[in-house]
């Protein structure tokens, strides 16, 4: 969270049936939720995360437009259909190698 949270605001769309859900995962990963700007989970915006309009969703309450949206999971298509980047966790992909990635390319004068 702390590479995404370098990068710009950090967004978290839960696939959760009640709002509290989504700040309860947080804090059960131990996220440190000060790096968390909006947390929105898909019964709250009324929207799948396979639809855009809840990547639409999550963007307005960063401030920021869809295309700066980068979603960090498993299932590209509201991410991609909303104008976001989507970066796949499936597979034996981890979050550490995604990390590793970023940095790699803001060191050599990536994004």
């Amino acid at each position: 969270m702390a590479t995404a949270a370098d990068r710009g605001p950090v967004g978290v769309l839960a696939d959760a049936a009640a709002p509290q859900l989504a700040r309860r995962t947080l804090i059960r990963a131990e996220i440190d939720r000060e790096l968390v700007d909006a947390t929105i989970s898909t019964a709250a915006c009324g929207w799948e995360p396979t639809r855009p309009e809840a990547f639409e969703t999550l963007a307005r309450r960063l401030g920021v437009d869809c295309e700066a949206l980068v979603h960090v999971g498993r299932g590209e298509r509201g991410a991609r259909d909303a104008g976001g980047q989507f970066r796949n966790l499936g597979g034996d992909r981890s979050l550490t190698g995604l990390v590793d990635e970023w940095q790699t390319a803001s060191g050599a004068g990536g994004e």
